[in-house]
């Protein structure tokens, strides 16, 4: 059983959970951004820090010594140091927040998508069951009268003080409410296997597509 199947009746949760991983990517990519920029701050200083510590020509006499040589060896280190986390700030602006909000705007299309569909196919299960209630209720008020009709035949058969004209027309109607009632019968039937045929492909066929 697909995962979709499973989910026919969590549409709710999924909208909102599916929201919450939209809202976490846009966070994350928030991250991105700021530490792309604490990264270049990082690397802006400690070239700059480089520069105020590098030895300027009048010293330069003193870098014969292995201690000065160590010394702008270190100075060299922390130059390329600055220039890695340059690379590191980069990449996380020009690929990794590029690729993730490329990202966001499918995950927002797809939803938008997907919810669309789900609330039209809800909608269509909905107008079903309107047609079947309203043909249900065609058929009971049919059922009624059909009754009626024919306990007014039967009272208007048995009493002897109407012509047989009279009791002919109570017969007439009754045919006509009968017919009417069966009728109306047949199309309740209808609508109640066209919705139930409906209703189970929304549950296991079209809802689980969308889920998946």
């Amino acid at each position: 059983m697909s995962w979709g199947v499973e989910l026919w009746d969590q549409w709710d949760n999924v909208n909102v959970h599916t929201q919450k991983g939209i809202d976490f990517c846009e966070r994350y990519v928030h991250f991105i951004k700021e530490r792309s920029a604490v990264e270049m701050d990082y690397a802006s200083k400690l070239k700059k820090l480089v520069k105020n510590f590098h030895p300027k020509k009048r010293e330069e006499d003193d870098c014969s010594f292995t201690w000065s040589h160590a010394f702008v060896d270190m100075l060299k280190e922390v130059f390329d140091m600055a220039g890695q986390h340059e690379v590191i700030a980069e990449n996380l602006v020009g690929t990794v927040s590029k690729n993730l909000q490329d990202l966001i705007q499918e995950l927002k299309a797809d939803r938008k998508k997907y919810l669309q569909e789900g609330v039209r196919l809800q909608d269509q299960l909905k107008q079903y069951h309107m047609q079947l209630e309203k043909a249900k209720r065609k058929y009971e008020k049919a059922f009624y009268e059909s009754e009626r009709a024919l306990d007014n035949y039967r009272k208007a058969d048995a009493d002897i003080n109407l012509s047989r004209a009279e009791v002919e027309k109570h017969r007439i109607v009754m045919n006509g409410k009968t017919q009417q009632c069966e009728e109306s019968k047949n199309e309740y039937a209808a609508q109640l296997q066209h919705y139930n045929n409906h209703q189970n492909e929304f549950y296991s066929q079209s809802m689980p597509q969308v889920f998946q």
